[in-house]
């Protein structure tokens, strides 16, 4: 063993992380869901020959052959020797000799946490031992994974002014650097820690999307896409790359159950738990959660977690495996069963590009936001395997980590340019060893973390491990390609009602953004307005539930199309153009294109040809038929896109625009609610038109239906009723009479 960092300096470090890990606070992650769930389909390991799994209502099963193996006994281990360094040249330093450093993405696994073990848990009863005390609650960040992770972020700070790419004490502006975390104690922390140490004199907020302890949409793996072609296709992927090695899995099992001494334990002698057998392998696929297993793997990832966690955490490593006197490469062994885990489920082609759409987005617009210079986001293990997974990163293996992706591991991705000025980029997984967690060795310049160049299959790197930006941007958009034509190569099969009231949940598309109609509110988690009332009413009068799909206006018709949803209802527009490429509904409630100003401009502004002026800006949200109007009716104004409409009307107030286009019902709102905007031709509105719910081209069985909802909803006075609660009724009358 190494010898540990001066006394004086871990005490100051643990000292000022209990304060940071305090103020943290919280509690177990609560699991997400972004879309409803279709019915289960499982594939089941099941020995060399190929029988079906006896079906469970209406779920599916699949059987993979494999051959099997005994499980040998644990050998009497070696010492634990100290972890060898990689052998990959290219994997030793994140410095490019010759290159310039543009910009930087990282996106992070947390650090090292307590594992999800509360007093009840059956991973408590899997062995007759006591699992050691945390210093923290279940699956909160450890003292030890916040140390480590401060440290990382000054091993990244001094990178990134030797680059050049931070000044020393650098006090950026908010555009230069952005901090993102999923919205859980152990990701804001680690977060938390590695800004610390990475501006150590600025005062950078830890960005979040949700109420506390609520998981982030961006950090679902969640499958939004999902058919039977295309589960059976992503199932016999899995087996046919992995059958074999899951068939090895016996030899881990074994060890994993002579490590907690399992037989001796309470689950074994109740009958709760027998011996572990790769062979019952069942893999659950559903629309809007993440891949799941079941069975003897899902029971030994959990405790080969426990075990990994208490190694970085007990003092003494024989103390973190009961006694046992472990090799390193036996801890690897027990890290390998997670590790597959992880390869089957997330980096398999097929399911990785669906996993990772969500969180590839966010990394293309980090990478192509203005003037930002370093992007960090903190998620979790399997959101760096989909993701790399979706990339095309070659299978590797770190000869001086247990797992694959560790605790505190960063998949980083630089923009280079070297002195002509042509673009590189390089893709580096960057992560403390072991010792470095266990707070054995610092993390310095003279002690750096591991650092693995990941290969993209079928990409030339260069001998400094760079890919061309032609090469390396085209690789990031073939991943969003595959996840497109998903919906193409694997369509759905069946009516569209028979499908929803099957999966028993009705998906309601929205943008969110559209107030009174339909708006998302970021402290509750909740949508309100009159079109998700509506849609709730849908549900209900479907007898199914209700699950919300952000979307937007850019991708409406794509995410449509892809199947993200059943019905878009957000004050859309019924158009000659939509109806081309999908199915709307009779209209539910008039609308029209209208302007919002200025109080004080409302006189100024009360005709078309008054607006069509180059003194006149006219700010609009892109992708909607807001844009189509504008683009169609005022070609001499100045205008401007802002990407989020409900920022508009503010800057309007603010004298950053002159005018809106939007519709008559918005601009009636937004006038309501704040003194200094106007709507002067709401009884005049340059077009009239309705608002209609959006529905797939084959949906015919599900428009006939919504159009029956509809008629209903509007005959008995339901949907004037809702547009009373949400506008004042002297408006509300004003928009009818003008319709």
């Amino acid at each position: 063993m190494k010898q540990k960092p001066e006394s004086i300096v871990k005490t100051i470090a643990i000292s000022f992380l209990c304060l940071l890990l305090c103020a943290c606070g919280g509690s177990q992650e609560q699991t997400a869901s972004i879309a409803p769930t279709e019915s289960v389909v499982s594939i089941t390991v099941q020995g060399p020959t190929e029988t079906p799994m006896p079906s469970e209502s209406a779920r599916q099963t699949e059987t993979v052959p494999l051959e099997t193996s005994e499980p040998t006994a644990m050998e009497t281990p070696e010492p634990t020797p100290e972890p060898q360094p990689l052998n990959t040249p290219a994997a030793k330093s994140l410095y490019r000799e010759g290159y310039t450093l543009e910009q930087v993405v990282v996106l992070s696994r947390h650090n090292a946490r307590a594992p999800f073990m509360g007093s009840t848990s059956f991973v408590r009863k899997v062995t007759p031992h006591a699992w050691m005390q945390w210093s923290c609650n279940p699956g909160e960040l450890t003292v030890r994974g916040g140390t480590a992770e401060l440290q990382m972020g000054q091993y990244f700070r001094k990178w990134l002014e030797t680059q050049g790419l931070f000044p020393a004490n650098y006090r950026p502006g908010a555009e230069k650097i952005r901090i993102y975390a999923n919205s859980i104690q152990r990701t804001i922390a680690t977060a938390r820690f590695f800004a610390t140490g990475l501006l150590p004199v600025a005062n950078v907020p830890v960005e979040t999307h949700m109420q506390w302890n609520r998981s982030d949409p961006t950090f679902s793996n969640g499958l939004t896409y999902m058919s039977d072609a295309y589960r059976a296709a992503a199932l016999a992927a899995m087996r046919e790359q992995y059958a074999e090695e899951i068939a090895g899995l016996a030899d881990n099992f074994a060890l994993l159950s002579d490590v907690v001494d399992m037989k001796a334990s309470e689950a074994w002698k109740n009958g709760s738990l027998t011996a572990l057998d790769p062979n019952d392998l069942v893999v659950v696929l559903q629309q809007g959660s993440d891949p799941t297993s079941k069975n003897s793997l899902q029971t030994a990832i959990s405790i080969s977690d426990a075990l990994v966690l208490q190694y970085y955490e007990a003092e003494n490593p024989t103390d973190a495996s009961f006694g046992h006197a472990l090799t390193f490469a036996q801890w690897q062994q027990l890290g390998q069963i997670k590790n597959l885990w992880g390869d089957i489920l997330y980096t398999t082609p097929l399911l990785s590009v669906n996993c990772a759409h969500r969180m590839l987005s966010e990394i293309r617009n980090e990478l192509n936001q203005d003037g930002r210079v370093f992007t960090f986001i903190c998620g979790h293990d399997t959101n760096l395997a989909s993701v790399l997974g979706a990339l095309g990163a070659e299978r590797y293996e770190l000869s001086d980590s247990i797992e694959k992706t560790p605790v505190g591991g960063k998949v980083v991705f630089s923009r280079w340019h070297d002195a002509n000025g042509k673009r590189y980029y390089s893709v580096d997984l960057v992560y403390p060893t072991p010792d470095q967690i266990r707070g054995e060795r610092r993390i310095d310049s003279a002690n750096p973390p591991g650092i693995y160049s990941i290969r993209l299959s079928g990409l030339t790197a260069d001998e400094n491990g760079l890919y061309s930006e032609r090469d390396f941007i085209g690789r990031l958009q073939s991943a969003f390609d595959a996840y497109d034509r998903l919906a193409q190569d694997y369509p759905n099969g069946g009516n569209a009602l028979a499908r929803i009231q099957n999966r028993g949940v009705l998906r309601v598309g929205t943008t969110g953004d559209s107030l009174p109609l339909s708006h998302f509110d970021a402290e509750t988690g909740a949508y309100w307005g009159l079109d998700a009332e509506l849609a709730k009413d849908l549900a209900k009068a479907l007898k199914v539930d209700l699950v919300f799909v952000p979307t937007e206006w850019s991708s409406l018709m794509r995410d449509l199309k892809a199947d993200k949803f059943d019905v878009a209802l957000c004050g859309i527009t019924i158009t000659d153009a939509r109806k081309q490429q999908a199915l709307m509904s009779e209209g539910y409630l008039d609308s029209g294109k209208t302007v919002l100003c200025r109080a004080e401009d409302a006189d100024r502004f009360t005709s078309l040809e008054a607006i069509d002026r180059p003194e006149v800006t006219a700010m609009e949200n892109p992708g909607g038929s807001n844009e189509m109007f504008a683009q169609e009716h005022l070609g001499h104004a100045n205008r401007i896109l802002h990407g989020v409409k409900e920022e508009i009307p503010g800057l309007i107030a603010s004298g950053e625009a002159d005018v809106m286009i939007t519709e008559t019902l918005e601009a009636a709102y937004y006038a309501a609610q704040d003194s200094r905007l106007a709507a002067p031709l709401l009884s005049e509105p340059f077009t009239q038109g309705q608002f209609g719910a959006l529905m797939q081209k084959d949906a015919k069985d599900l428009l006939a239906f919504v159009n029956f909802f509809l008629a209903l909803e509007k005959n008995t006075g339901r949907v004037d009723q809702l547009a009373r609660q949400y506008l004042p009724p002297s408006i509300v009358d004003a928009v009818n009479d003008a319709a």
